[in-house]
């Protein structure tokens, strides 16, 4: 059996999605009460990830620097992850593949 995979979901005003894939669930919230867990632990890469449906199940893309802007107010990466990760919704995902890989049917089980 394959460890069960999960992401942090952003909802925007502008009704678009965007996530980032968890590492480890437990550490993360660990890591929202102590930042001195590094992010690099708690997320599985430093990607930003949104779908061509607007929500986030559908085949997972890398969002673009203006669809993270748009939806979080920054663009750089660390602070838009760290908003991900302290005002998303933690979903789990049906389908998984590596750290490196884009997942592809992400949706709710």
């Amino acid at each position: 059996m394959s460890k069960e995979t999960y992401k942090a979901v952003f909802k925007s005003e502008h009704n678009k999605d965007i996530f980032v894939y968890v590492e480890d669930v437990e550490l993360l919230k660990k890591w929202k009460s102590d930042s001195t867990i590094p992010l690099a632990q708690v997320v599985q890469s430093f990607d930003i990830f949104d779908t061509d449906t607007g929500s986030h199940t559908g085949k997972a893309s890398k969002a673009s620097k203006s669809t993270i802007s748009n939806a979080l107010g920054t663009d750089n990466p660390d602070d838009a992850i760290k908003k991900i990760l302290h005002e998303g919704e933690i979903v789990k995902v049906s389908t998984a593949t590596t750290k490196t890989g884009v997942y592809v049917n992400s949706g709710n089980n």
